[in-house]
């Protein structure tokens, strides 16, 4: 006897929930909402522009699930935006959110998304560590060259790189690069153990691990 239950089409999202976990709709019904209220809130300063801000609200949410989603909206958007330049007989990049353009990955949302990664490593969930293992490749590939600079100056006693006694002719937007780059450089430090973890398993996401670790160690030492 078939128990897949039925729904009618006008039937309320909390009835099909119902029916499809029983006595524990509430709680799932109460867990979606507030995944919900979390991405509108992160969707609003993104929407603005303010990665930074949009960064702080994810990880007040607490929630590894509103980050991953949020980190692999941002990579499937970059694919989306790089297939549709190609269609169109060229390069591109996608555009970012709020139509301020640029980038996908700008160095500025690689370095407010960065810090969100390594806590991902732990979870239970596959899902969460692929996330952030794949973001974190995106983030090296898009800027060695920037991350390489920060090492070099991290190993030297620098603060993520750039011009650190200040002075006329400053360059300020370098500085600001510098440190961004210095920002992305420290999550990927910090990702480096649980990384190696996932590497030294037998798991479906270890050799993804493995690649992620040879590229960090591309960076160099700091």
């Amino acid at each position: 006897m078939n128990s897949t239950p039925t729904f009618a089409r006008t039937e309320r999202p909390s009835v099909v929930l119902a029916k499809l976990v029983g006595a524990d709709a509430n709680v799932v019904a109460g867990v979606l909402a507030t995944r919900l209220t979390s991405l509108r809130v992160a969707s609003r300063f993104w929407s603005k522009g303010d990665a930074r801000a949009a960064a702080d609200a994810l990880s007040k949410s607490g929630d590894d699930s509103v980050v991953a989603d949020v980190l692999v909206a941002v990579l499937d958007a970059g694919r989306a935006g790089a297939g549709a330049g190609a269609g169109a007989g060229g390069a591109s990049p996608s555009r970012s959110p709020g139509g301020g353009g640029g980038e996908t990955l700008t160095l500025e949302l690689a370095a407010a998304l960065s810090p969100l990664l390594p806590p991902l490593l732990s979870s239970p969930h596959a899902r969460h560590a692929d996330a952030s293992m794949r973001f974190a490749r995106e983030i090296v590939l898009a800027y060695e060259p920037l991350l390489k600079d920060a090492a070099a100056a991290a190993a030297f006693g620098g603060k993520g790189g750039g011009n650190a006694r200040g002075g006329i002719g400053v360059d300020l937007v370098g500085e600001e690069r510098a440190a961004r780059a210095g920002a992305a450089l420290r999550a990927m430090r910090a990702m480096r153990d649980g990384v190696d973890a996932i590497a030294r398993g037998s798991g479906e996401l270890a050799p993804r691990a493995k690649e992620l670790l040879a590229l960090i160690a591309r960076l160099g030492e700091w």
